[in-house]
């Protein structure tokens, strides 16, 4: 086993987590952090892959459990095509995040926006001390992918 492809593999995780093209999973974290945003205010999930839990509780339902379920399917998998033992892995939560105060838009494109989304990943592999990694991100998405809560905030802050 190599220890030293954890990096690698923790990143990849947690980038295709985060993403909306490069998803192991039917639903989009990117589009669940928009749901709880609109529902309850809220700009986070965060998920532990060990302990199999989501939070806040308000970001718990169908779509983030089956998030959950899939990656954590798919993290042994990935560890094994980078030579990695996923069970020197005691620890892994990834808190993801949409900037909904800094929803941008170019001035040619009308329907369509951008959103900064960033992840703070912590892992411990066995024998290693606690580590962390951050990536932060731009996404394109088209206004109809947007609810109209953010759409209507977003005109409202450029008036």
């Amino acid at each position: 086993m190599k220890s030293k492809n954890f990096k690698s593999v923790i990143h990849n995780f947690a980038y295709s987590l985060q993403s909306i093209d490069y998803t192991r999973c039917r639903f989009s974290v990117f589009y669940e952090l928009i749901q709880l945003n609109t529902l309850h205010g809220l700009e986070n999930i965060e998920f532990d892959f060990i302990k199999n839990t989501i939070s806040p509780k308000e970001a718990i339902n169908d779509h983030t459990v089956t998030i959950l379920e899939d990656y954590g399917t798919w993290l042994p998998k990935l560890c094994e095509s980078q030579n990695c033992d996923f069970n020197y892995i005691e620890t892994l939560t990834i808190k993801i995040s949409l900037d909904f105060d800094h929803i941008t838009r170019p001035l040619e494109m009308k329907t369509t926006f951008q959103i900064q989304t960033q992840s703070h990943t912590i892992y411990k592999i066995k024998d290693k001390n606690s580590a962390y990694i951050d990536l932060t991100f731009h996404e394109w998405i088209e206004k109809i992918g947007l609810s109209s809560h953010i759409i209507t905030t977003y005109i409202n802050d450029k008036s």
